[in-house]
């Protein structure tokens, strides 16, 4: 017994033609990009605290030291015998894949010495100081380079392992620390905030300045991670003060 079946059919004109190839080009060119994006949102959600811990460096621009000429607030007043250590440790929260909430506690050190300047009024006024200061901030990143997920090859077995490519941030927040100026007199390093050496705390209308306040941390940084669990950054930020007495002068 023989069925045969029999279709109608129709040839698509040449411009549903062209409609039909765009389709299936928009398709194929956006799966991949749709992948990833499900990739990364799911990645986030799995893993959307981060511990953090860095050592870095910290210099002060301010009214001691700094470059020969007239002191100034500016980067121009850079002075990298100046530069200090610093530690810290961190906790990141991702809202989505690209903000996150990110909270520092920095233990670093500052100073300033007129030593280092040829500038003759800063040189022959001769002042120093140093501190360590302790901050705790809390900063909204936005990413300007979002992580991107890629495939390393190794060789032995044939075998793929995930990584994940660079990403890029800036950010900006809000930041508390505590400082306490020193000066060299004699050899020691004495606290210069009780001496009062304006007359704060001497002159009924000069209060003595809080050695906690507030400042506005903003900056940017970079970050590279070998697998889901571990990576490396580099991040540079500067704190917007709001006191002149960092340095006690």
């Amino acid at each position: 017994m023989t069925i045969r079946k029999f279709y109608l059919c129709s040839v698509p004109s040449s411009a549903k033609m062209k409609k039909i190839y765009l389709i299936v080009l928009l398709f194929i060119t956006l799966t991949p990009t749709l992948t990833q994006a499900q990739r990364i949102r799911a990645r986030w959600k799995a893993y959307r605290y981060e511990w953090s811990g860095g050592l870095g460096a910290s210099n002060f621009l301010g009214e001691l030291g700094g470059a020969n000429q007239i002191g100034t607030h500016g980067f121009k007043d850079f002075e990298f015998k100046a530069i200090r250590p610093n530690i810290c440790v961190g906790l990141r929260y991702k809202l989505t894949p690209f903000f996150a909430l990110h909270s520092h506690f920095t233990v670093g050190g500052i100073s300033g010495d007129d030593d280092l300047t040829e500038e003759p009024a800063r040189k022959n006024r001769n002042l120093n100081f140093r501190s360590t200061v302790y901050e705790i901030n809390c900063n909204f990143e936005a990413s300007i380079l979002a992580q991107k997920e890629g495939g390393l090859y190794k060789l032995r077995g044939i075998r793929k392992s995930s990584t994940y490519e660079v990403s890029a941030y800036v950010f900006a927040g809000v930041g508390l620390f505590h400082f306490n100026p020193k000066g060299e007199i004699d050899g020691k390093w004495v606290a210069l905030q009780p001496l009062g050496t304006e007359g704060q705390g001497i002159d009924p209308a000069r209060s003595k300045y809080k050695l906690t306040q507030f400042c506005i941390p903003v900056g940017f940084g970079f970050r590279y991670f070998f697998n889901r669990h571990l990576g490396i950054g580099l991040e540079y930020g500067i704190r917007k003060t709001f006191t002149d007495y960092i340095d006690d002068v």
